[in-house]
């Protein structure tokens, strides 16, 4: 899968501590991927299924994350540089067409995404493609 070489190489440690009902106290370490691998690999699920609204909320949701928090505190993120490559040249490109088609609807009475709001959260945060 595309982008899935991006998403294993690199990763964010969460210590995770979880009490039992006997109050047995289970400690891990978990890795997740950071939030730009996250964006590369949703963009290809839209890209894959662009009808499937789960997707765009997915990615507006990450988009929130990296606005709350910066590029340091969420892996780091090279979205925004130019003469993007590979699977971050592909997400660019799927990202800006999910924009473009964000900018063609109008929001719906009880739509869960603001579409206005995500075509500009991608405007802002990925380099327009070559």
């Amino acid at each position: 899968m595309p982008g899935m070489t991006l998403a294993t190489s690199d990763g964010i440690d969460i210590n995770v501590n979880a009490t039992l009902t006997d109050e047995t106290v289970l400690s891990s370490t978990v890795t997740v991927p950071t939030v730009e691998a996250a964006v590369i690999l949703k963009s290809y699920a839209w890209r894959d299924r662009p009808g499937a609204g789960k997707d765009a909320t997915d990615l507006y949701n990450l988009f929130l994350v990296l606005d709350q928090h910066g590029s340091a505190a969420v892996g780091g993120w090279r979205l925004d540089q130019s003469n993007l490559t590979g699977a971050r040249g592909d997400a660019a490109r799927n990202l800006h067409q999910l924009a473009d088609r964000l900018d063609t609807r109008p929001n719906r009475r009880g739509d869960a995404l603001d579409n206005g709001a995500l075509a500009l959260l991608i405007r802002e945060h990925i380099t327009e493609p070559e």
